[in-house]
């Protein structure tokens, strides 16, 4: 997951796309449009007002630059113009972008087909609530983790038909197989209180993304095994040669 494609304003909007995944899906500059709110218009009148950085709205359309794919979107948001002095009469001008609405959504990371998918619908829901709601992202991340547990049959009640919280969930599956993944349900849980907060709490940009870097490793460990397997190898090559004269 690339962090910097996500910060509250960016020089350029691109993100690997999200049907294909492949492609990068890029604002198309001939397509922005802007547009001066209210605020900024009474503003622009006072004597004190900054008229080296001005603010604006902007929308604009997204494109697939993989010529197999090119899903087209939109995206909205606001459109800062930065006047800085080069050592000529114009100057430069530097342009950033602060999103508020993709759609649809790049993922913040990639799903592989191997993920199922009521999984991968939930992972999309939370990519698409990120732009306007944080805490409502986070909580949907909190339901990824349930939809998780119980693909892999994680019971939801006990013995007497009582629902089990998440939190026990995530103990029985850090159990699972001689403990073979409790370092994923420590994962998991750290994700969860990021949910939690989303329920009934503030989470802040930075907090949501947490939250997806640890959905993205729990899902890659379960499903996809690239890590877990690796590692499963290098175990199975030390213990093979433990013992052995060092070289």
């Amino acid at each position: 997951m690339n962090r910097e494609r996500w910060r509250v304003w960016v020089h350029y909007p691109s993100w690997p796309c999200p049907r294909c995944q492949q492609g990068s899906f890029r604002l198309l500059s001939t397509s922005i449009q802007k547009i001066t709110s209210f605020q900024e218009r009474y503003e622009r009148t006072a004597h004190s007002y900054n008229h080296h950085e001005l603010l604006d709205r902007f929308t604009g359309h997204m494109q697939c630059d993989r010529p197999g794919c090119q899903e087209t979107g939109t995206i909205a948001g606001n459109y800062l113009s930065h006047w800085l002095p080069d050592g000529t009469e114009e100057g430069l001008t530097e342009i950033s972008y602060q999103v508020l609405s993709v759609v649809p959504a790049p993922l913040p990371f990639e799903v592989d087909q191997r993920i199922p998918k009521p999984i991968e619908h939930l992972v999309r829901e939370a990519a698409a609530l990120f732009w306007a709601d944080h805490r409502a992202a986070a909580s949907r991340v909190r339901e990824v983790i349930e939809a998780v547990l119980t693909d892999l049959e994680i019971p939801t009640q006990d013995t007497k038909k009582g629902r089990l919280t998440l939190h026990r969930r995530i103990e029985l599956f850090a159990k699972l197989e001689n403990e073979k993944w409790k370092e994923q349900a420590e994962v998991i849980e750290a994700a969860k209180w990021i949910g939690n907060d989303g329920t009934h709490d503030t989470v802040t940009r930075d907090e949501c993304l947490d939250a997806f870097e640890m959905l993205e490793l729990v899902l890659d460990d379960i499903y996809v095994r690239t890590r877990h397997d690796l590692l499963a190898r290098v175990r199975e090559r030390n213990a093979r040669h433990r013992g052995s004269k060092p070289s």
